[in-house]
C-alpha cells in the first residue's frame, strides 16, 4: 500500500509541475465546494478515482497540505530515513576532568550544561536519529572532561536545489529560472509552494515562469519544493523584488538610415518608430538576415502602419527579421514585410532556425503586421527545450505564401512555444500550410482562435492533398476554437501525431470550427486517439469527389467526444454556436446554454427558444456589454447573457439578408434583349458588427445566357449605392464571376483590404448581372437562387446559409416577345 501511495504520489507531483497555475483537465458540469481537510491521502485519491474529486481539486488540496502540515508528507512517503538504518542513542559521556568543548552532535538536542567542574551530563542526550542522524554530544561543563560522542547513524537522505535563484526581476522583463537539483536520485519533480497567483511551474525543462505587471511591483515571497524518485525532498525559498523598468527611450528612424545597425545597437527599452516609406533590407552574415535581434529587453518596431510603412525583402535574402537568443518583451507592430517576386530563395519574413543556439525567448507580440510575397510569413519556433513563451501573434494579414514543399509556403509556423495565442489573423493563399502548429508539449496551454483562412492554395500548386491549411502536428495541450477556413482547395483541417520523437497528442480540443467550401475532405484526425471537440462545421462544395471525407479517421483514431450528449449535431452543420467573452452559447433543442471552455460547466436560459432560425454575437464596448442576437419568426431578439432579460429590438426584417431583385419583373424570351439582376446586402439590424467579406454563387438556369456583370458604381447613391462605399477593396478580391460552369458563377468575392475595418448597419448593392432569355425557355414565373453565400465579419465570425444569412430572391415573369 505504501508503494501504491508513492507511486499516486509521484503522479501527481509529475501533474503539479505540468499544470501548475494552467491545468488542463477539464471538470464536470456540476459545481460545488467541499471541506477536504478531514481526509486522508488515500481517502483523497478514492474520491478522485471515483469521479467525486476533480484532478484540480486534488492537486489543490495536496500543495496547500505540503505547505501547511509538515505532517502530510510522512502519510504519503512514510518515515524520513528509507536508506539504511535509525542510529542507535548514544550512552551517557563520562565525567571530564577538564572543560574543554565537546564535539558537536550532527542534530541532536544539546545537552543541558553542567555545574561548573561538575561532570558533564550531556551523553544521555544522544536522541535516536530521525532519518540516521549521529547521536549528539552534549556540552561539556566548565572544567568536565570531553564526554564521548555517541554511534554515527545513517545520514538521512537529501535533495537540494542547486540552481541560484534571481533576487531582482525587471516589471518588464518576465521571470524564466530554470531549476537544477542534485544529492538525489533522478528524475526530479518540482512543485511550487509559494508565489505570485499567476507564477507557472513548467516541466521538460524544468522552469518558473512569470510575468508580473505594474502592479506586482514590491517585494515576493516564493517556495519550491523538489522531490526525487525514492521520496527524499527539499526546498528552495527566496525573495524576488519586482522593480520598475528602465525609462523607455524612443527614436524616429527614417528609410534613409542604416535600420540595420540601429536595430543591433539598439539598447534596453527602446522603441525605434519607423516613419512612412520603404526600408529596404540587404543580406548580413552569417544567416544571410536583414535585421538581426539578440539579448534584447524591452525593444519595441513600430511603424505608421502597415499601408505606411514597409520593410522590402530582396529576392535573394533568406531571413528578413532574424531572432536569435535572449530576448524579451520584443514588439513588433504596424509594418508591412514584402518579399519580392519571383523569389530566388526560401525567404522567411520573421523567425529564426531552430536549433539550440537559438533559446530563451520570453513576451514575444507580432500585431497590426503585413506580410506579403514571401516563402514563409511568421515563424515562432524553437527546438525541442529551448525557451519560447507568452507568444502573442494577433491582428496580422499574410498573404501570397510560396512553396509547396515541407519548409516553405507557411503563414504561421509554430515549435515549441508555452503560453501562445495565435488569434484574429488573416491568411489567403497560402500554398503549403496557413497555420502550422508544429508542436508543443504537455501543459503548453496554446490557443489557436478566431483565425480567418482563406482560398487556401488558391492556384491549385500544391499537388499534396493532405498539405491541410491548418494542422495541429506532433503537440499536446492545444485548443483550436473558433476558426473560419473557406475555400480551401486541399485538405481543410488535420490532426496529426509526431512520428518524430513520439511525444503525444492529448489535451486537444476543437470548440466551434467551421470549414466552409471545402474542395477536399474536412477534418482528418490521425493521432490515433480520442479528441474533445464541440460544434466544429464542415460543409464541402457542392459534387465535391471526396464527400466520404467529411471526418477522415485514420491510424485507429476515435471520433471526436462531444462533452455533453446534450449538443450532440451528428450532421456536422452545427447551426448555432458563437463565442462571446470567452464564453461559448449553443443553441439545441430550444435550450440556450452558456458552456465554459475549460471546465465544460453550463447554465442555461430559463426560456424556450424553439423556433429559432438564427443566432450571432456582438461584442460590447466593455466587459459585460456583449449581446445574443437571435431570429425568431420575424423578431430580431436582443440577449444579455449575463441575465438572460431578452428584449425583441425589430419586430421585422432579418440579421442579414441577401436580396436578388430583377430590375424589371417581364423578361422576353427572344434571346437577345437583356435584363438586369440587382444583389443587394442588408445588415442594418446588426448595427454593431462590420462585415469585411461577401462571397456567394449565383445558379443560372439553363434558358438563361449571363452575358456581363458589373460593380457597383461609386457615382451610384440612394438604393444603388455601394455596399462598402467608403472602404478600400482589395483588387485581387473584387470582382464578379461570369463564367457560368455546371449552372453556376461560382466564384463571386467582394472584401475590403483591410479585413479589420468592415460595413455595419448599412443596405447597399453588391454588383449586378446581366441574362438574355433563350426563345425555347419555359413561360412562366422564375427566379435566380444563390448559394455558398457567405458574410464575414471583423471579429472573424461568419454568417452562413446554414446559421442566420437570410437570402431572399424576387420572382421575374418569362413572357413570349
Amino acid at each position: 500500500m505504501r508503494a501504491l501511495h508513492l507511486l499516486c504520489f509521484f503522479a501527481l507531483f509529475a501533474l503539479l509541475s505540468c499544470n501548475s497555475g494552467n491545468d488542463s483537465e477539464k471538470g464536470r458540469t456540476d459545481s460545488r465546494e467541499a471541506d477536504l481537510t478531514s481526509y486522508t491521502f488515500e481517502e483523497l485519491l478514492k474520491l478522485q478515482e471515483d469521479g467525486l474529486l476533480t484532478l484540480e481539486e486534488l492537486s489543490a488540496e495536496v500543495a496547500r497540505r505540503l505547505r501547511d502540515d509538515p505532517t502530510f508528507l510522512a502519510e504519503v512517503t512514510g518515515p524520513r530515513g528509507p536508506i539504511g538504518p535509525v542510529g542507535e542513542t548514544g550512552l551517557p559521556g563520562s565525567t571530564g576532568d577538564r572543560g574543554e568543548q565537546g564535539t558537536a552532535g550532527l542534530s541532536g538536542t544539546p545537552g543541558a550544561r553542567g555545574p561548573e567542574g561538575l561532570q558533564g551530563e550531556q551523553g544521555e542526550q544522544g536522541e535516536q536519529g530521525i532519518a540516521g542522524p549521529q547521536g549528539p554530544v552534549g556540552e561539556t561543563g566548565a572544567d568536565g572532561d570531553q564526554g564521548p560522542t555517541g554511534p554515527t547513524g545513517q545520514a538521512a537522505a537529501t535533495v537540494r536545489l542547486v540552481s541560484t535563484p534571481p533576487s531582482t526581476l525587471d516589471v518588464s522583463a518576465g521571470l524564466s529560472y530554470w531549476l537544477e537539483a542534485s544529492d538525489g536520485q533522478p528524475p526530479y519533480r518540482y512543485v511550487l509552494l509559494q508565489g505570485p497567483t499567476d507564477m507557472l511551474l513548467r516541466r521538460e525543462p524544468n522552469r518558473l515562469t512569470w510575468s508580473p505587471e505594474p502592479e506586482d511591483l514590491g517585494l515576493h515571497l516564493v517556495g519550491l519544493l523538489v522531490l526525487d524518485a525514492v521520496g527524499a525532498m527539499g526546498t528552495q525559498w527566496f525573495e524576488l523584488e519586482v522593480h520598475a523598468p528602465s525609462a523607455t527611450t524612443f527614436r524616429t528612424v527614417t528609410p534613409e538610415e542604416d535600420l540595420y545597425a540601429i536595430v543591433l545597437e539598439a539598447a534596453d527599452h527602446t522603441v525605434l518608430e519607423l516613419t512612412e516609406g520603404t526600408f529596404r533590407l540587404s543580406g548580413h552574415y552569417p544567416y544571410d538576415h536583414g535585421l538581426w535581434i539578440s539579448d534584447k529587453t524591452g525593444l519595441t518596431i513600430r511603424g505608421q502602419g502597415w499601408k505606411r510603412t514597409k520593410l522590402k525583402l530582396p529576392a535573394d535574402l533568406d531571413l528578413g527579421i532574424y531572432l536569435y537568443a535572449n530576448v524579451h518583451h520584443l514588439t513588433l507592430e504596424k509594418l508591412h514585410l514584402e518579399g519580392t517576386l519571383p523569389l530566388e530563395t526560401n525567404t522567411h519574413a520573421f523567425g529564426n532556425y531552430t536549433n539550440p543556439n537559438h533559446d530563451n525567448i520570453t513576451d514575444l507580440v507580432l500585431r497590426d503586421l503585413k506580410v506579403s510575397d514571401v516563402a514563409v510569413a511568421l515563424s515562432v519556433a524553437t527546438h525541442a527545450s529551448g525557451i519560447y513563451d507568452r507568444i502573442l501573434v494577433t491582428r496580422n494579414i499574410i498573404t501570397n505564401v510560396y512553396g509547396a514543399l515541407s519548409g516553405s509556403g507557411y503563414g504561421l509556423h509554430i515549435d515549441n512555444p508555452y503560453d501562445a495565442n495565435i488569434s484574429h489573423n488573416y491568411i489567403e493563399n497560402a500554398q503549403r500550410h496557413a497555420i502550422y502548429h508544429g508542436r508543443s508539449r504537455k501543459g503548453a496551454a496554446n490557443t489557436v482562435e478566431k483565425n480567418f483562412i482563406h482560398k487556401h492554395d488558391r492556384f491549385g500548386a500544391q499537388p499534396l492533398r493532405v498539405a491541410s491549411a491548418l494542422v495541429c502536428a506532433r503537440s499536446s495541450s492545444v485548443t483550436l476554437a473558433h476558426n473560419v477556413v473557406l475555400d480551401p482547395r486541399t485538405y481543410a483541417f488535420s490532426v496529426e501525431p509526431d512520428d518524430v520523437y513520439g511525444w503525444p497528442a492529448v489535451e486537444i480540443s476543437l470548440i466551434g470550427n467551421q470549414i466552409l467550401g471545402a474542395q477536399d475532405a474536412g477534418l482528418w484526425i490521425a493521432t490515433g486517439l480520442q479528441h474533445t471537440a464541440l460544434g466544429n462545421t464542415i460543409i464541402q462544395t457542392p459534387g465535391n469527389p471526396w464527400g466520404d471525407y467529411l471526418i477522415e479517421y485514420t491510424d485507429g483514431s476515435l471520433p471526436l467526444r462531444c462533452p455533453e450528449e446534450r449538443w450532440l449535431d451528428d450532421d456536422h452543420r452545427y447551426d448555432f454556436l458563437v463565442e462571446l467573452e470567452g464564453n461559448v452559447y449553443v443553441l439545441k433543442h430550444g435550450d440556450l446554454d452558456k458552456i465554459d471552455p475549460l471546465t465544460w460547466r453550463y447554465e442555461s436560459s430559463p426560456e424556450d427558444w424553439s423556433g429559432v432560425t438564427a443566432l450571432t454575437s456582438v461584442e460590447g464596448d466593455g466587459p459585460g456589454r456583449g449581446r445574443l442576437f437571435l431570429q425568431r419568426g420575424d423578431e430580431i431578439v436582443s440577449v444579455n447573457p449575463l441575465t438572460w432579460e431578452a428584449e425583441v429590438v425589430t419586430a421585422g426584417g432579418k440579421l442579414a439578408s441577401l436580396r436578388v431583385v430583377p430590375e424589371v419583373s417581364d423578361w422576353a424570351a427572344d434571346g437577345s434583349a437583356e435584363y438586369r439582376v440587382d444583389l443587394y446586402a442588408d445588415t442594418r439590424n446588426l448595427p454593431g458588427k462590420a462585415f469585411f467579406l461577401a462571397q456567394w454563387a449565383l445558379h443560372v438556369p439553363e434558358f438563361l445566357t449571363l452575358t456581363r456583370a458589373a460593380l457597383p458604381s461609386p457615382d451610384e447613391s440612394g438604393d444603388r449605392a455601394d455596399y462598402f462605399a467608403g472602404l478600400i477593396l482589395d483588387p485581387s478580391d473584387d470582382y464578379l464571376d461570369v463564367s457560368v460552369q455546371e449552372g453556376l458563377a461560382k466564384d463571386n468575392l467582394r472584401r475590403t483590404e483591410d479585413v479589420f475595418t468592415g460595413v455595419a448597419g448599412r443596405a447597399g448593392l453588391l454588383g449586378s448581372y446581366w441574362f438574355t432569355v433563350a426563345p425555347d425557355a419555359p413561360r412562366g414565373l422564375a427566379q435566380l437562387e444563390l448559394s455558398e453565400a457567405v458574410f464575414g465579419a471583423t471579429d472573424f465570425t461568419v454568417l452562413t446559409q446554414w446559421n442566420g444569412l437570410a437570402v431572399l430572391t424576387e420572382p421575374f415573369n418569362v413572357v413570349t416577345p
